[in-house]
């Protein structure tokens, strides 16, 4: 109960500073551009790390490691440990072009505050900050990193 509310504490002045964190604004240009080629390009499965910051569960925030083949996610296990994700966990996680989606679902909706940076090279988005309303406890932070395709085994 204390290392959750030392937690909460913690992501309470973390999210809101995130506005400040330096990402750039999103735009569907930008979008557009890193999805076209992403999907350019002919990978047949992949993985990469998922770190979610938010005022959710502790094992949602702890990275993970996800493996896709063509559209479905194939593995999802917790990086510290290797262990499976719980199914509730396993609801929350998106592929690359479901992250994608995810983004341009907060650009239709106006979303008080979109920021995205994406990865120069690969073109996946390797760093999300959306907050819907501007309030403090309903932003989310996403981290996407160490990408690697074909999938690794890990």
């Amino acid at each position: 109960m204390r290392s959750t509310l030392a937690l909460l504490v913690i992501l309470a002045t973390l999210v809101p500073a995130c506005i400040k964190c330096g990402l750039p604004p999103a735009d569907s240009e930008d979008l557009d551009t890193a999805r076209t080629q992403f999907a350019a390009a002919d990978r047949p499965s992949y993985s990469f790390t998922w770190q979610e910051g938010c005022f959710c569960g502790s094992d949602q925030i702890r990275p993970i490691r996800i493996s896709v083949t063509g559209d479905t996610i194939t593995r999802a296990t917790f990086d510290d440990d290797h262990t499976p994700v719980t199914d509730a966990v396993m609801s929350n996680l998106k592929t690359i072009p479901g992250v994608f989606d995810m983004i341009e679902g907060a650009i239709t909706a106006h979303d008080h505050s979109l920021q995205v940076t994406y990865d120069p090279d690969v073109e996946y988005p390797i760093e999300v900050f959306i907050d819907p309303s501007g309030a403090s406890d309903d932003g989310m932070q996403l981290t996407l990193s160490s990408f690697a395709s074909p999938a690794d085994p890990s």
